[in-house]
Order: C-alpha cells, then structure tokens, then sequence
C-alpha cells in the first residue's frame, strides 16, 4: 500500500525508488503468488517506442488487448532484435527486459489486469497482424531446410514478423529463450545450449529467399542455408557453434566489396 501510494502522488520519488529497488520488486513478482498483480504494475520497463521507462497499466492504455514483451542481456541487444522490426512498422510497442531476474519473473507473470504477457520470441503467440499465404516454393525450401538442420531445430517455417532481416531463431512456448540459456549456462554446474533440444524454431522471411530459392546446385544451397542459421543464431542471442567458420564466411563475402579487394 506505502509503495503504491508513493507511486501515485509522487511519481518523481517512485521513479528513483522503483531503479533502486528494481530487482526486489522483481523478485517479489516471481516469488509472491497473492500479491503478484499489485507488484507487477509497481514494474518500470523501457520498451521500444518510449524513451522514459513505462508501467504495465501505461501500456496497456495504449495497447488494450495485452503485453507484448522480448528478454535479452541489454537495452541495445533488445532494441536490435529482428522480431522487433514488425511490431516497429506497425507501431506496436514491446516491453524491453534485461535484467537476469527477468526472465524468472516472466514465467510466472503470464498475465496482467486480465490480459495476456507473452514474450515475442516464443512460438505460439497471439500477433495483431494475419499471416499472409506463402507461395509453394517457399514452403517446399522450408520443408527441405527442416531436414537439413535436423537436430540443431525442430523447424523451419515461413514468417511475416521480419522485414529486413532474412531470418530468426524463435523458441517454443516451453523451452528456454536464448537469453534463459546463456543464464543457465553460467551457473555453475550449467551446460552448454543445446539448439534442437531446446524447442529452437529457425524462421524465414520469404521475401528475401529469392537467391537461395534460385540455387540449383544442393550442395551450395546447403552451404547457404548453414549460413543463413549461422547468422540467425548469433543476431537472436544464441551459441554460433562454430565462430571463427562464421567470421570467415562473413569476411570472404564482405571484404572483398567493403574494402576494394581484388
């Protein structure tokens, strides 16, 4: 009630107290089932369209059908994330965590006020956009990539959340965001992120696939698929298993134009 009051008539001092005490609060969301809502809408979350740090009842006066949200190390690291560019285009503001702690609370905060929290990088959300239909050839190198990259993703699958990059690792609704792994991984006795096991979903922007679509020779386009996930894993957060085979494929398509290399 105190911490309530302080938000409510003095929103300056709450907004020193609520940084200070953020990872308390946090804390307290995950921990404290009878008082969970009143101490999530105590959160303070930057998110992508806002300078100042929102509350979950701000946002949702702007966006009343519920909380769209993505986890990840930092602001710049969320900020940057390909499944953020369709929410972006469409004027859709997302909630930005990037506190460990964040993504503890997430689990247990899967709704607030009545509406549904969901994490954008998790399969199986609801999207205030329609799917558009995908033409044969796509779904037939969709199906083909699935084979492919058996046991490091469960699936391959057309997506219209991303305009300018040409594909993403999502993750099902069960399994551990990229960011959930690297946290895991650094505990003591945690592992290394195991793609595949993991419920890790590679999806496609169909309107880049046209120079992969257009090679006929197998072999180079499995060189260009494994490429493609490469660059998938490292700009959604996850393990590149092999860095320095990533780092020369990068440098012997970019140099040579970037640096005017003969």
């Amino acid at each position: 009630d105190m911490l309530e009051r302080v938000r409510n008539d003095h929103p300056e001092t709450w907004a020193q107290l609520s940084d200070t005490y953020a990872r308390e609060i946090r804390r307290g969301v995950h921990d404290d089932e009878r008082h969970r809502q009143r101490l999530a809408g105590l959160l303070r979350v930057p998110s992508m369209l806002h300078e100042e740090p929102r509350t979950l009842d701000a946002y949702l006066a702007d966006h009343p059908d519920g909380v769209y949200c993505l986890t990840a190390p930092s602001k710049q690291c969320v900020r940057d994330h390909p499944l953020l560019e369709r929410f972006a285009a469409e004027g859709i503001d997302v909630l930005l965590f990037d506190m460990p702690i964040d993504e503890f609370m997430l689990l247990a905060l899967t709704s607030y006020a009545g509406k549904p929290v969901q994490n954008v990088s998790r399969k199986g959300i609801s999207l205030p956009w329609p799917e558009p239909e995908v033409s044969k050839d796509v779904l037939d190198f969709c199906a083909w990539a699935t084979a492919k990259l058996k046991g490091r993703v469960e699936e391959v699958r057309p997506t219209h959340m991303l305009l300018s990059s040409p594909c993403c690792i999502s993750v099902r609704s069960w399994a551990n965001t990229a960011n959930m792994g690297r946290i895991s991984s650094a505990q003591a006795m945690g592992g290394h992120q195991k793609l595949g096991r993991d419920g890790c979903v590679m999806e496609v922007n169909p309107a880049m696939l046209g120079h992969v679509l257009s090679v006929q020779d197998e072999e180079q386009a499995a060189l260009e698929l494994e490429f493609m996930y490469n660059v998938a894993c490292l700009s959604c957060g996850f393990d590149v298993a092999q860095p320095a085979t990533l780092a020369r494929t990068i440098f012997e398509r970019a140099a040579p134009a970037a640096l005017a290399v003969e």
